[in-house]
């Protein structure tokens, strides 16, 4: 096969004089694919061949096009060359074959959850006079923010039901990435050829809930609510700031942080017979650090 150069078939340019496009046609004595492998073509990413280098804004071939001659036995090929890489073609992936993947990543704003607890002196009901401290529950949702990471796969090779139950039992699980626990919720799956499933796999990071301005570390948060002529009449009681639970868990995460409520827990207390909340939190989800290497799609977090 031999290449010949024909001449400029184009030289456009634009209101931006760093920035210009030069198109150079040839002419191949074969019929395509053969004539786009033609080794006297000049390689994509080579520099213009008739004008002296650029050493700011070097023209280089961008992409091939073509067309046949007519002669049914060649074909012309025009070689798109740019000083800015306008010249190549947009990608475009086949999102529907077997072994794709596509990551995102989202923020998402949504409303963290802790109780408190409110007591107050009040006369206990039938009795002359007599009175007792009494509690109210009330629920604070501070904004937190959450990471959401998501990767849609193509999947192959399913054949049967256990197959697909291999996803759904890592459904809420605690997966470790990167050194980090993200909550993984299974997605839908949708056949999209006979032996090709595509699905999406979403891992959510809750990051806990910090300590409100003048919490004391270490200790409960008691308010003392001044109504009336007696300071205690009303006392507002926070749960205390404890250390990263996970890390009772899972010995290699410890943040040194502070938290109202730990990663992926909820808050929760009973109260004693003096009126005092008694707090604890509950891990909400399994642990399973590597489970994310069970779910098929050989995935490479």
């Amino acid at each position: 096969m031999t290449a010949t150069l024909q001449g400029v078939k184009s030289h456009g340019g634009s209101t931006d004089g760093s920035k210009a496009q030069i198109v150079l046609r040839y002419h191949v004595d074969s019929l395509p694919p053969g004539a786009l492998s033609d080794i006297t073509l000049p390689p994509i990413g080579t520099p213009y061949p008739l004008l002296p280098p650029d050493p700011f804004f070097p023209m280089l071939a961008d992409r091939y096009d073509w067309e046949p001659v007519g002669d049914n036995k060649s074909t012309w090929v025009d070689v798109v060359y740019s000083n800015d890489r306008s010249g190549r073609l947009a990608p475009h992936p086949d999102k529907t074959r077997p072994g794709f993947q596509s990551a995102s990543v989202d923020f998402q704003d949504t409303l963290g959850e802790f109780p408190a607890v409110l007591t107050y002196p009040a006369k206990v009901p039938g009795t002359n006079g007599t009175t007792a401290r009494f509690g109210d529950t009330t629920i604070y949702k501070p904004e937190e923010t959450r990471v959401v990471y998501e990767i849609n796969v193509v999947l192959q090779g399913f054949q049967n039901a256990n197959q697909f139950a291999v996803i759904g039992q890592q459904n809420g699980r605690l997966h470790k990435i990167q050194g980090r626990y993200y909550r993984f919720k299974a997605g839908r799956i949708t056949q999209t050829e006979k032996t090709a499933w595509e699905t999406t796999y979403t891992w959510t990071e809750d990051t806990g809930t910090p300590p409100p301005l003048g919490f004391t570390p270490g200790g409960a948060y008691v308010a003392t609510i001044p109504i009336g002529p007696s300071a205690d009449e009303r006392t507002l009681f926070l749960p205390p700031a404890g250390q990263n639970k996970l890390k009772e868990y899972d010995a290699t995460l410890n943040d040194n942080a502070i938290y109202v409520r730990s990663p992926y827990h909820f808050v929760s207390f009973y109260m004693t017979n003096a009126m005092q909340p008694v707090w604890y939190q509950i891990l909400q989800h399994r642990l399973d650090a590597n489970g994310w290497q069970a779910l098929p799609g050989n995935l490479q977090l």
